[in-house]
């Protein structure tokens, strides 16, 4: 696949723009994914465009502006998915 087949990226962000492209530049290369953003729906999108690359994709909505919800992502990730060796931060002022 790509130079990031086995890797797993953290990408808040990832429901539209800057932060989409990179989740599809990201599959690209084979790297497996966790989307977090505000927008639930947006996720989903993004998320299926990486799936049909052929990589792995939860999705996990949270507000990275509420500290609490960031610990629960990285906490949640780490025990259910395992060292994230990649992680790529994106942050919007919307």
């Amino acid at each position: 696949m790509g130079q990031l087949e086995g890797k797993i990226a953290l990408l808040t962000g990832a429901s539209r723009g800057i932060g989409r492209g990179t989740a599809r530049g990201l599959a690209r290369e084979g790297a497996n994914l966790v989307l977090a953003a505000r927008d639930a729906e947006g996720l989903q999108q993004t998320a299926a465009a990486a799936i049909a690359q052929g990589v792995e994709v939860p999705v996990v909505p949270t507000d990275v502006k509420e500290e609490k919800q960031i610990e629960a992502l990285i906490a949640d990730k780490l025990d259910s998915e395992g060292l994230i060796p990649l992680c790529t931060k994106i942050e919007f002022n919307n």
